[in-house]
């Protein structure tokens, strides 16, 4: 398994085990409780899976909003084909919804 994991992870796993090796429960429990933990994760793997599903979620949220924004766009540029909105109306329609749609894409996780 070492192999398979990045210098930064294998950083991650030194560092968990140290300290769990030093920490008492009662600490553990009350960090938990400070921090807001949505999930008690006992090895680095469930720590490393359950980090991977929070990033999926948000992924998943901010794709959710690219593709409505995307759909507006759409819908501009469909009414604009169509002769019921002018160019000038069209584009400064489009101009937050383009903004907004940046500020989404660059709130997106980078691919590795």
């Amino acid at each position: 398994m070492k192999d398979e994991l990045s210098n930064d992870r294998l950083l991650l796993v030194n560092q968990w085990t140290d300290f769990y090796k030093k920490t008492s429960d009662e600490t553990l429990r009350k960090i938990r409780k400070e921090v807001g933990m949505e999930l008690i994760e006992t090895t680095i793997s469930e720590h490393i899976r359950n980090q991977g599903k929070r990033e999926g979620k948000i992924e998943g949220k901010l794709e959710g909003k690219i593709e409505g924004i995307s759909e507006q766009i759409a819908i501009l540029e469909s009414l604009h084909k169509q002769g019921i909105l002018s160019k000038k109306k069209k584009e400064q329609m489009l101009i937050p919804l383009r903004q907004k749609l940046d500020e989404l894409y660059e709130q997106m996780p980078k691919a590795a």
